[in-house]
């Protein structure tokens, strides 16, 4: 195995990287819908609002993993070095992580929401989708 070997092997591993993160991105898409289906009771009516329920859950989902990519990429790989700070820095990320993932699938549950209901945009004078 010569140079071009290690230059196979370089691109197969950002292919499953990125194939990892698709898969990853998709899982939390459908984790999202489920919870705001089954959870909110929201049930779409008319192919609008199945496009925003999944557009929004789309947004969770890619947000989502993009906090976890920095969670246990940045965080936790710079804690790594001292022993003491670890478990700290962990428990921490996880904490900051179910915060953040929590706040994000709250706002696109409202945006969900007042897209499936416009008279009540016009309502509070907000802009209606």
């Amino acid at each position: 195995a010569g140079p071009a070997g290690g230059q196979v092997s370089h691109a197969l591993v950002w292919l499953v990287r990125g194939l990892a993160a698709l898969v990853g991105v998709g899982l939390d898409t459908l984790v999202v819908v489920g919870v705001i289906r089954f959870v909110g009771r929201i049930r779409p009516r008319d192919a609008r609002q199945r496009r925003d329920l999944w557009l929004g859950s789309l947004a969770v989902g890619v947000i989502a993993a993009g906090l976890h990519w920095a969670g246990t990429t940045v965080v936790v790989g710079s804690a790594a070095h001292n022993a003491l700070l670890a478990p700290f820095a962990a428990i921490v990320t996880i904490l900051v992580l179910v915060n953040f993932v929590a706040r994000v699938l709250l706002y696109a549950c409202a945006w969900i929401h007042l897209t499936e209901h416009p008279e009540e945009c016009q309502r509070r004078g907000l802009p209606s989708a």
